[in-house]
């Protein structure tokens, strides 16, 4: 497709969110949207900019040397032979290698491992490079090539040291979002904004390596435009009740930082809002066009976007978790209590890979993909959705800090009232948190201990059964719950070994949405941390008891053989059996 081609083009330089490509293409996608007729979204501006910590690539300094005994070197290319992978900007260091030993030197492996105090800098081998903007200061891991871990390996015993120097400075500035509208006809005291969303930026070059970002996000940014055209036609027919916004959001491969700053912005302006987020859809080989969200967060929206799909014969996928696992600018609209989904596909082979080019495009699910929201938009507008959880804007995170300090001093089982300033409504704090009693806790502890984990944090949370009972107008006078009013809700602890953190629950339930399982251990279902490692982040089961099933949910970062270790160094039924 040729707007597809023209945003991953070499001349916006993989687009990296702060350099002169990414403000280029800024630039360029706010005169498309001049040129449809689109309204400016703040006194007629499309560029609205916001705060940004950039790391410019090209004065970074970044070099990894190999020092051999004989008194010659052997330098390896950045973004040919190694780049990064999770490394924050602070690294200057000449140290040995090891392939087991990691401690005081730089760990060469054929697998990611977990991070702890003994691996501070460590290099995987890694056939194809993905180019990812995730920092860690403590913890940096690189990526090497094939050939470059091959030379390692036959030269281990000729290899005095390797000097690597990875270090810059991140700059504070201002980058934009690029935002244009449609306005809609509706009374002022009952505003609805329906958002339509893209990411522009990408994660630029290494080296001479380029980064095109085809199918993420330049597929998302050209159905963005395609979209906003074919309804701005249909407005000259109709009058849109909705205004309707069309985002195309900066930073969002650095922690969704454009979308987040947009979010707190509309919040003030709009009593609804409704995010569609469009994001690496059409690559070659990624399977079904996908509706990714939230159970509680994206349901009103999805129910509206199946039918229309199946109206159209459109094949797609559905999958609404408990749980996000897949991160995307709808993701902010989420934690501000905005319905929200993003349109994918199941698989993105290509994903941050040099190979994500013009090439590896199908219009087929691009063209759907424009059809199918722009007709969600021409039926919806009429539609007031409604708010995920607060009646007016705050957000899940503000209104857990005020829930927070309210709780703050009472023991367990006492509630009491307050005004919440959030909601403009009286709210409930209550501390039903408690640890466990020393005869459930010492065997565990031990049971742990005799496998090298030390457990540092155990609780027993509760829950009210019945919260109408507990409404009371008497300003802030703290009362007392009584055992018939509160139920075990989920059983939590903590355990480390070698820095490898372990958080285990318990839940007296079944998730509705389990998780596609990447590898099973036994019943346990693991998840991967980044799709194709053997690195995991969580594991699921479910245990069928005389009271129902129970959820025993794990997280972490971790590898199977760690992870093996951990579920046979404590027993399951003895937790589940407090819920009895």
């Amino acid at each position: 497709m040729e707007d597809v081609a023209f945003w991953s083009s070499e001349r916006f330089e993989g687009r990296l969110a702060g350099s002169e490509g990414n403000q280029l293409a800024a630039e360029e996608i706010a005169k498309r949207f001049r040129q449809i007729g689109l309204k400016g979204y703040q006194d007629d501006n499309y560029l609205i900019p916001f705060n940004y910590m950039y790391v410019d690539p090209d004065k970074m300094k970044k070099s990894l040397v190999i020092n051999l005994k004989d008194g010659s070197q052997k330098e390896l290319e950045y973004g040919k032979d190694w780049m990064e992978k999770s490394s924050g900007p602070n690294k200057d260091l000449t140290v040995p290698i090891s392939f087991e030993n990691p401690e005081g030197k730089i760990l060469i492996t054929e697998k990611q491992q977990p991070p702890n105090d003994q691996i501070r800098v460590q290099f995987v081998k890694t056939n194809k490079f993905r180019k990812y903007l995730t920092y860690s200061e403590q913890h940096s891991s690189f990526q090497i090539s094939e050939p470059s871990y091959a030379y390692f390996i036959e030269n281990e015993a000729e290899i005095e040291n390797v000097h690597l120097v990875y270090y810059g400075s991140p700059v504070p500035t201002k980058i934009n979002n690029v935002i244009g509208r449609m306005f809609g006809d509706q009374e002022q005291e009952n505003k609805q904004a329906i958002v339509i969303s893209a990411h522009f930026d990408h994660v630029g070059k290494a080296g001479d390596s380029l980064f095109p970002g085809s199918t993420d996000n330049a597929s998302g940014v050209a159905s963005l435009l395609n979209i906003a055209e074919q309804l701005k036609v249909i407005s000259d027919e109709i009058t849109f009740e909705s205004d309707i916004i069309f985002a195309a959001f900066n930073a969002e491969e650095s922690g969704l930082i454009g979308s987040q700053a947009f979010v707190e912005e509309i919040a003030a302006r709009y009593d609804s809002v409704v995010n569609i987020n469009l994001d690496s859809i059409g690559s070659v080989g990624g399977g079904k066009i996908s509706l990714i969200g939230t159970e509680n967060g994206s349901s009103e929206l999805s129910e509206a976007l199946v039918e229309i799909a199946e109206s159209k014969g459109l094949e797609i996928a559905v999958n609404l978790e408990d749980f996000p696992s897949l991160m995307s600018d709808h993701f902010s609209f989420y934690t501000a209590n905005f319905p929200s989904i993003m349109i994918t596909q199941e698989e993105m082979p290509f994903l941050h890979m040099t190979e994500d080019t013009i090439d590896k495009i199908e219009p087929k699910p691009i063209l759907s993909v424009i059809e199918w929201v722009t007709e969600f938009a021409e039926k919806n507008h009429q539609k007031q959705f409604t708010n995920i959880e607060l009646e007016n804007q705050g957000g899940y995170n503000a209104y857990m800090k005020e829930w927070e300090e309210q709780t703050e001093g009472l023991g367990f089982g006492e509630y009491k009232t307050y005004m919440s300033n959030l909601k403009d409504s009286l709210d409930i704090a209550y501390n039903l948190e408690k640890e466990w009693p020393q005869h459930v806790l010492e065997p565990l502890r031990n049971s742990l201990k005799e496998n090298g984990f030390e457990l540092t944090d155990s609780t027993f949370f509760y829950f009210p059964i019945d919260f109408d009972s507990l409404k009371v107008e008497d300003g802030e006078k703290i009362h007392q719950l009584k055992e018939e009013q509160i139920r075990l809700s989920n059983i939590q602890f903590d355990a480390v070994k070698s820095d490898v953190n372990f958080l285990v629950q318990v839940f007296n339930s079944e998730l509705e949405n389990m998780p596609e399982a990447v590898e099973y251990v036994d019943d346990w279902k693991l998840m991967s941390h980044q799709p194709g490692e053997e690195i995991f982040n969580s594991a699921i089961k479910t245990v069928e008891t005389n009271h129902g099933i129970m959820t025993v949910f794990i997280q972490g970062t971790f590898t199977k053989e760690m992870f093996e270790s951990f579920i046979n160094s404590f027993e399951v039924n003895p937790l589940i059996e407090h819920f009895s």
